[in-house]
């Protein structure tokens, strides 16, 4: 074998080796909380120190918020972009009942807009599409009990899901959980 052989045998094994990872300690430990994600994910999570915690998902489907997205546009017409239907996952770990939150989405650039409640929103409407979404949002959340959760869903008006940065919980007087922004 000649000089410019063996060197190029030798390097291709050399790059086969490096691909398949020979001669590594193993992949790296995964992260242990995920990273941010960019601005616009449109999923939030966050828990504060008190165990008071949530998920909020902006572009979230399921039957509640189809039949929520339906009544509002039954009501605006199918015309253009309108309100998104948002849905919480709020979780209470501590050792004390809560009252259910708020959200207000915050924007990069500054500025802040709060999410509406749902059932409020609907309510506006009328009509069947709205009576039918009412009856699957049920009662309105007033408390998440110690060891508890809830559901509540939520209305982004004036802002695309993409466009929101943070969300804050507000859990009552003074108590703000931040929600960031995280990968699907």
């Amino acid at each position: 074998m000649t000089g410019v052989r063996r060197r190029a045998v030798l390097a291709c094994c050399a790059a086969l080796l490096a691909l398949h990872g020979c001669g590594d300690d193993g992949p790296p430990p995964p992260p242990e909380h995920p990273p941010p994600a960019r601005p616009g994910s449109a999923y939030f999570v966050g828990t504060g120190e008190d165990g008071v915690g949530a998920t909020l998902d902006l572009e979230g489907q399921d039957p509640v918020t189809e039949a929520v997205d339906a009544a509002l546009r039954a009501r605006d017409g199918a015309v253009g972009e309108g309100p998104v239907v948002g849905v919480a996952s709020v979780v209470n770990e501590g050792p004390g009942v809560v009252p259910a939150p708020t959200f207000i989405a915050q924007f990069e650039g500054g500025g802040a807009l709060a999410l509406e409640d749902a059932r409020a929103v609907v309510a506006e409407s009328g009509g069947p599409a709205a009576r039918r979404a009412l009856r699957l949002l049920g009662r309105p959340s007033v408390l998440v009990p110690a060891g508890g959760a809830d559901t509540i869903y939520v209305v982004l008006r004036g802002a695309a899901p993409g466009e929101v940065d943070a969300v804050r919980m507000v859990v009552g007087p003074g108590r703000i959980v931040m929600l960031q922004a995280r990968p699907r």
